[in-house]
């Protein structure tokens, strides 16, 4: 005996709309990283081509936060997240009567 599990069918994510989502987790990321950011920018306000070496410990501490917020898993929350608003709203849309 097989289960077969129907999948919920959900409509696809243009490319725009994953820019924005994106954009929305890089704004996420450095809201809640503010700390690591500013010690970066700081760093690197008085050094040239040493930024590199000076200031690589503060670019590892704010990468690896941007990380916790920029990364597939996330990405793919908000995917859903926005398939299934769409797909609720093309539900709500079709049980409307038409008004013509």
């Amino acid at each position: 005996m097989s289960e077969e599990v129907e999948e919920e069918i959900l409509p696809a994510v243009p490319f725009a709309i994953e820019q924005k989502l994106t954009a929305i987790l890089k704004k996420k990321a450095k809201k809640n990283c503010g700390k690591e950011l500013a010690a970066y920018s700081d760093c690197t306000k008085t050094k040239a081509i040493s930024i590199f070496y000076l200031c690589r410990d503060q670019l590892k501490e704010m990468n690896d936060c941007f990380q916790k917020y920029i990364n597939d898993d996330e990405k793919a929350k908000l995917k859903r997240k926005w398939q299934l608003l769409k797909k609720q709203k093309e539900g709500e849309e079709k049980s409307q009567p038409s008004t013509a």
